[in-house]
């Protein structure tokens, strides 16, 4: 035997001999597979987007109304669903705080039975007191006795008590503040704007809705519900508007609840 018998070499292996051997078509399935992929959520995307412009359809913005735009008669003066003189101009409203706002420069007027918050300040003695209109339209105050405040918007009446307090002499200066403590009902469901509204005396349960905005596209309006004290009662709007049934008043605390119909 040889001794330097030639030793066989190795064959050198493929850079690619570790890797897994591919099959026929398997890139075709891993694109299809992405295909696929895209595909649904692009599918997700859209019918999100879809949804959303959906809803947003029937969403009232009341983000930026003001009184004159949603209470509005012709010509941009809020009127009152149950009085039409109710909600007037307040000629004395500071133009650069108040009507800046857009809503407290329309200010509603003082009437017989109102309750009110009367808040004197500036003076050695502060004082807040709450008082009831009287039959007279006249509210009674200390030292001045009564003051007639009957038809007069917040500032007028402000202004009227402060100067019979100047003029009687009781004070050299005095700022009066005077502000009406709203008696209040509840909408609730497929209304525009739900929530809690200032009740006025002779409201009606259709006027009570429209104060609220009026009904959405949703609303079920044979099915209307009144709540009183622990009592429901359920009113078919559409008779009542048709005149078939008499349209009930409200009271203040009562709960409204217009219900969603199931179909459009």
């Amino acid at each position: 035997m040889n001794a330097t018998r030639k030793r066989k070499r190795k064959p050198e292996r493929s850079p690619r001999s570790n890797e897994r051997p591919r099959f026929p078509g398997e890139f075709a399935a891993v694109r299809m597979a992405g295909f696929v992929l895209l595909a649904l959520l692009a599918a997700g995307c859209a019918s999100r987007t879809a949804e959303q412009r959906r809803v947003a359809a029937y969403r009232p913005d009341v983000g930026q109304r003001n009184l004159a735009e949603w209470a509005g008669a012709p010509g941009g003066t809020p009127r009152d669903a149950g009085d039409d003189n109710l909600i007037v101009r307040d000629e004395d409203a500071d133009e650069s705080t108040e009507y800046a706002s857009g809503i407290s420069a329309w200010s509603r007027v003082f009437r017989s039975g109102d309750r009110v918050v009367i808040t004197l300040s500036g003076i050695p003695r502060p004082e807040e007191r709450q008082d009831v209109i009287d039959d007279a339209g006249k509210v009674n105050l200390p030292f001045v006795g009564g003051i007639h405040i009957e038809g007069t918007t917040p500032s007028e009446a402000k202004r009227k008590i402060e100067q019979a307090y100047i003029d009687g002499g009781i004070y050299r200066s005095i700022n009066v503040t005077i502000v009406a403590q709203e008696e209040e009902f509840f909408v609730q469901g497929e209304v525009r704007r739900p929530g809690r509204h200032p009740w006025r005396s002779g409201m009606t349960l259709s006027r009570a809705i429209g104060v609220a905005g009026g009904y959405t596209e949703f609303a079920r309006r044979s099915n209307v519900q009144l709540t009183r004290k622990e009592k429901m009662t359920v009113y078919d709007m559409n008779r009542i508007e048709s005149g078939q049934e008499r349209d009930p008043l409200i009271e203040p605390g009562d709960t409204i609840v217009v219900r969603r119909r199931w179909f459009l």
